[in-house]
């Protein structure tokens, strides 16, 4: 085989070439065209290396926009600009009435502006954001730079946090996440900035807990999918986390990560075959939420006699066997 032909491609993926090489990038990883899909040694094999292929890729191009492959996302984009707060005040027009009459109308604004990106309610993108160094967001609205130390915007004033508000992602962006040190503190590496917390605090476990949140209320075409689609994200936290990884949770801090709940009595329903413990967030279809914890002490009354689960495979360690 000496190559495909680029028309034959998909839309998306066609327009992945044609920024790849526009960026004067030679190799562009394609899942769909670099994983045999019907091969499953050869997809239990590349899925053990998809922290590997995110952590080490040079960019990732985030097709935001696009509904599907055959969608694309180079399309001619909306030209709303928006604020760097999304707020806008109310504001009075004067007209006149029929009648000659002068008066006025006063609008404001209602609620907040929202954006629908298709990619931030799949749940196998959601890994893709977390672990790429660097990404090219191709969204409805405009183009953006996102990195461990800054975002950008073609135009315009939006912050990540203005934009994560806007499409209902977490704002969740990996740099450095450690455990206390010898003193109970926790902190950047390095940095003087450190203080004392509980064990429930620390930074790694309750960013984990916004990634399950974020991760629970999107879309697996294949339910059974639930752990392997966050595996290479788990795989990335056990370096820093040095505890047993259960089923979406953590042995360490088991009984603050049992503290989930659902979002709203119709937000979660669980399959009719399990897949998982029962007591894991992820034997349940749709989206959870966690106990706020804050900074408040407290002892706990509880005590794990015993927990344990078994790994589908030993290439992929963070996906679990039910026992």
């Amino acid at each position: 085989m000496q190559g495909i032909s680029l028309p034959v491609l998909p839309k998306s993926i066609q327009d992945a070439v044609v920024t790849t090489r526009r960026l004067g990038i030679r190799f562009l990883w394609i899942d769909s065209l670099c994983i045999v899909q019907d091969s499953p040694p050869d997809i239990e094999q590349e899925l053990s290396q998809m922290r590997e292929v995110y952590k080490n890729s040079l960019v990732t191009v985030s097709a935001a926009s696009a509904n599907g492959c055959d969608h694309g996302f180079l399309n001619v984009r909306s030209e709303t600009n928006f604020g760097p707060d999304l707020e806008i005040p109310p504001f009075t027009l004067p007209f006149l009435c029929p009648d000659g009459t002068p008066a006025s109308i006063t609008l404001k604004q209602l609620g907040e502006v929202k954006i629908a990106e298709p990619i931030n309610g799949r749940a196998w993108t959601l890994q893709e954001s977390l672990l790429s160094p660097r990404t090219l967001i191709y969204s409805k609205i405009q183009l953006f730079w996102k990195c461990k130390a800054a975002f950008h915007r073609d135009g315009g004033h939006l912050t990540w946090n203005t934009y994560s508000s806007m499409t209902g992602m977490s704002k969740l962006r990996f740099g450095e996440i450690g455990k206390p040190d010898a003193d109970g503190q926790v902190g950047p590496p390095g940095s003087k900035f450190k203080f004392p917390v509980p064990l429930h605090s620390t930074l790694a476990r309750q960013e984990w807990q916004e990634v399950v949140k974020d991760y629970s209320r999107r879309r697996l075409s294949v339910p059974d999918d639930k752990l392997l689609a966050l595996s290479a994200v788990a795989a990335e936290y056990h370096l820093v986390m040095q505890t047993e990884y259960l089923a979406g949770l953590w042995k360490e801090y088991l009984i603050f990560d049992l503290m989930w709940m659902r979002a709203s009595t119709q937000s979660a329903i669980r399959p009719a075959s399990p897949r998982c413990p029962s007591w894991s967030w992820a034997s349940l279809d749709g989206e959870i939420i966690f106990k706020d914890m804050g900074l408040r002490e407290f002892i706990s009354v509880v005590d794990i006699i015993r927990c344990s689960v078994s790994p589908v495979s030993a290439l992929v360690p963070f996906v679990l066997r039910l026992m």
